[in-house]
């Protein structure tokens, strides 16, 4: 960071701890004049990922497809207004997501994972259908929802953010931290309710993404052993429309298979919240060509000038 700013280094990604130095925060991505004035650009992409908060759809509070859960996954969906997510915990350094298909990638489109037609309001009336009135359950018992996550400042950020989100709804929060293996463990058993994931596209197709919710990959109980399926999400119909739509060529009928099965999903909430990530980059004028990945793609470095 100090070589760029130097002159010495002709482009650098953005340290976390100086970013209000350099963007604005309007959630605009707007550099600061103090750079302007040395004629350095802010170059701005959608990385080629995926990050998301899921439900574990064996948990026996959060998961299954019966109506009850659902209204509780959409309820504690919009209490987690993405929004404020971004603004709160990430800099600006997202883009929502309507479903999991993100941008550049066929079938995409924009808008909330979960469509958010009302206030808090809205969560507490789904809540109460669910069976828990004020965040009570019908024994008489608060709900208390794990968040497993690992050992990090960035998750220990999410815990307090969550925390916070989910208290106007009655529902407190256990922040269950581990290691990567200890995690890694309690995914494949199964035993995880609410956690936050990601998935780094392999190629910029609508089957790389969408196979993260068919039954056969899950990663507890599945085919595989070892599937990318981590909430363990599993609808018959769901499943016979990937079968379909996974080795077609782009066209409206593909379209059309993508876009019902992102209804699906909403519907079932398997996961609360997707987010694009953005790569911001900053690079001095005598550097030229510079068009950031957005694709995953990573051979551009032989284009610049």
């Amino acid at each position: 960071w100090h070589r760029f700013l130097e002159g010495a280094a002709d482009l650098s990604v953005i340290p976390r701890a100086r970013i209000h130095e350099v963007v604005t925060k309007d959630g605009q991505n707007t550099l600061a004049e103090a750079f302007k004035k040395k004629k350095i650009s802010l170059q701005t992409s959608l990385k080629p990922m995926l990050f998301y908060f899921a439900f574990n759809m064996r948990d026996p509070v959060l998961g299954g497809n019966e109506e009850k859960p659902r209204k509780l996954r959409r309820a504690i969906s919009i209490a987690m207004d993405t929004e404020d997510f971004i603004r709160e915990t990430q800099e600006g350094r997202a883009d929502v997501c309507a479903g999991p298909v993100p941008s550049g990638v066929f079938g995409h489109e924009k808008g909330e994972t979960v469509p958010r037609k009302s206030s808090i309001e809205e969560a507490k009336r789904l809540l109460a259908e669910s069976g828990y009135p004020g965040g009570v359950g019908l024994d008489g018992k608060p709900l208390c929802i794990g968040f497993d996550s690992l050992m990090t400042k960035e998750d220990a950020a999410m815990s307090v953010w969550l925390t916070k989100r989910l208290a106007p709804l009655g529902i407190s929060l256990e922040a269950r931290t581990t290691s990567y293996k200890e995690f890694q463990k309690k995914l494949a058993q199964g035993t995880c309710q609410l956690f936050r994931w990601g998935w780094v596209l392999d190629y910029p197709d609508p089957e790389n993404i969408l196979f993260l919710f068919y039954g056969p990959f899950a990663r507890c109980g599945g085919q595989t052993g070892d599937g990318v399926n981590c909430a363990n999400y599993a609808n018959p119909e769901f499943d016979r429309l990937f079968d379909r739509m996974a080795s077609m060529e782009n066209s409206p009928e593909r379209l059309a298979l993508v876009r019902k099965m992102q209804a699906i999903l909403q519907e079932d909430v398997p996961w609360a919240m997707t987010l694009s990530l953005k790569e911001r980059m900053l690079t001095h004028a005598w550097l030229g060509n510079v068009i950031p990945d957005g694709e995953p793609i990573l051979n551009s470095l032989k284009y610049w000038k």
